[in-house]
């Protein structure tokens, strides 16, 4: 089969890593995966298989998701009409509008059987259903039907043939939520490569230290993640006597207010943010315990990496973890 991937970005993190792990396989398996190159990079990140094709935006298109960041960086007559383009987007960018004026010229000169836009977003969900010669569009689904920004979304669910939901809760809670779009619901898991996961947590770690309880948590630093709680637990256990170190995984928004905690209760001697990693196995592999705090999660990747492994993990009860983590199992 001839693939399109519809991607807006590769940010570090279980979403990248699910599509990576879904394009290698599909390759193996004789496929040919091209990929719409929406954030305009240079070649895929570090482990996408080589023999994907990058597809690049021309034109207008290349606008899609101008900044005014972007435009203060530009000089002379092209900063003017970036900026004319920039309030063209402001205008219109609530809704379809702005897509159809900025992707008006785009033509993929292809015909896919499946057009996948792998991170829900209106633009990806559009150009799968809308610019793309494809015999079926599909939509993947990575996050909790109640979440506070899904509002935002209800108005693309209509543009793919089918949407990919990444467990069975989350399904039930999106033919639950909109039981209208019921039949264009469906659970599709995110792959693991478990050998790859397991050569790449060989890699050595210097920050662990040997004569304590290292505890690691792997996530953005999001309000979805409730990294914030981790402070206070450290205080508590740190009164316990307990000998502990606690690793932080990953970056985000909350970090400022994550590090006024820490100093607030005196913790920095046990909790340290390592931030972002673009290999965490090895964090993973060489601690003694994994925790993972978030309140909601798609469905969890992280903590099916920990058991691979082989690392014992303590989860918040969010309803997706029930198909991951059995209690008193593993």
């Amino acid at each position: 089969m001839n693939i399109l991937m519809i991607a807006s970005g590769y940010e570090i993190g279980g979403v990248t890593y699910a599509m990576r792990n879904l394009c290698n396989e599909l390759i193996a398996r004789g496929h040919i995966v091209n990929m719409l190159n929406l954030p305009g990079i240079s070649e895929l990140p570090e482990g996408f298989d080589k023999r994907i094709t990058l597809i690049n935006l021309i034109g207008f298109a290349k606008y899609w998701n101008l900044s005014m960041a972007a435009v203060k960086k530009t000089v002379g007559i092209k900063k003017l009409w970036l900026l004319l383009l920039g309030i063209i987007k402001k205008a219109t960018n609530k809704g379809p509008l702005w897509r159809r004026i900025v992707f008006n010229g785009l033509y993929i000169d292809k015909h896919y059987d499946i057009s996948v836009a792998f991170r829900q977003s209106p633009v990806s969900y559009w150009l799968a259903k809308y610019k793309c010669d494809s015999d079926l569009s599909v939509g993947f689904w990575h996050t909790d039907a109640d979440f506070e920004n899904v509002s935002k979304l209800e108005d693309c669910l209509h543009y793919p043939d089918k949407i990919c939901c990444v467990s069975d809760a989350i399904t039930q809670q999106m033919i639950n939520k909109y039981p209208q779009l019921r039949d264009k619901f469906s659970a599709v898991y995110n792959l693991f490569d478990a050998s790859s996961i397991r050569a790449l947590s060989d890699d050595t770690v210097s920050e662990y230290d040997s004569n304590m309880f290292n505890i690691v948590t792997v996530g953005r630093l999001s309000p979805s993640k409730k990294i914030t709680r981790i402070p206070q637990i450290c205080y508590v256990l740190k009164k316990k006597g307990l000998r502990f170190k606690w690793y932080i995984i990953g970056d985000g928004e909350e970090r400022a207010d994550i590090e006024k905690a820490i100093t607030e209760y005196n913790v920095s001697d046990c909790m340290i943010l390592l931030g972002a990693k673009s290999n965490p196995y090895p964090y993973i592999k060489n601690a003694d315990l994994f925790v993972l705090t978030s309140v909601w999660e798609s469905y969890g990747m992280v903590v099916t990496e920990a058991l691979i492994l082989g690392i014992p993990v303590v989860a918040g009860n969010y309803p997706a973890l029930h198909e991951i983590l059995y209690d008193g199992v593993n």
